[in-house]
């Protein structure tokens, strides 16, 4: 579940996407209700230099999610699971232009719903 969020909120194509927040939205599958509403309710971003310079080389960017083996994270209970994984993202150009590689560390924490686990909680770090 995290594996998937990770991947597809960090998955974007400038030809497409208006602005970073698309991949968000398009995350929507693996949250629970309330955190996709919330979601769903978000502001576009603020067009930043590096969004204007993605636009400028057609940008997309090619994400590595691989398992997370930093500090143990808060034990699992039948209510609660939490989840880490480790994100590479790199943006490139279709003119060839490669930007500098961007780490992150996803930390999911999920809950038990009608349809099975979602995520109810992120951060990105």
């Amino acid at each position: 579940m995290c594996e998937g969020f990770a991947a597809t909120a960090h998955r974007i194509d400038t030809t497409i996407d208006q602005d970073p927040a698309a991949a968000y939205q398009r995350s929507v599958a693996y949250l629970d209700a309330r955190l996709a509403a919330a979601v769903a309710r978000r502001d576009p971003v603020r067009q930043t230099v590096q969004w204007q310079a993605w636009i400028h080389y057609r940008a997309y960017t090619e994400v590595q999610v691989a398992p997370y083996a930093g500090d143990a994270l808060p034990p699992d209970t039948a209510e609660q699971r939490h989840h880490a994984v480790l994100v590479t993202v790199q943006p490139v150009g279709r003119d060839g232009w490669r930007g500098p590689l961007e780490r992150h560390t996803v930390v999911c924490t999920l809950q038990p719903s009608t349809i099975g686990w979602r995520i109810s909680g992120y951060e990105i770090g």
